[in-house]
């Protein structure tokens, strides 16, 4: 399952996109990286293997990549602030009010466009 996630227009670079399945409460959600692009792709146990079929939540977290460790330094690593911050209710599960309803087939370019 692939799509673009924005936010008035602006990709959401170093967000996660999460799909959690109302339908199988067990299950760990997909999940994504948002790219430079905007564009990001699901997977539960694999980096494409997509969500699960039926109703979903969805929300992101803002999580950037960690550096490359440089020998000799253990520093504490301390992530950036977002360059784009959205409203906190997109941050939390059941608060954003996000849904989606993956068909058997999947969603491909599935637009996640927030204001």
């Amino acid at each position: 399952m692939t799509g673009t996630a924005t936010f008035n227009g602006k990709p959401l670079e170093d967000y996660r996109v999460f799909f959690f399945s109302s339908g199988h409460p067990a299950q760990e959600p997909a999940t994504g990286r948002v790219g430079a692009d905007g564009r990001f792709t699901l997977g539960i146990r694999e980096e494409d293997d997509g969500a699960m079929v039926g109703p979903n939540q969805v929300w992101l977290k803002f999580d950037p990549p960690m550096p490359e460790s440089v020998p000799g330094v253990d520093a504490p690593w301390t992530p950036p602030p977002p360059t784009i911050k959205i409203p906190e209710k997109y941050l939390d599960r059941d608060q954003s009010g996000l849904k989606v309803d993956v068909p058997p087939d999947g969603l491909t370019d599935y637009k996640l466009e927030l204001q």
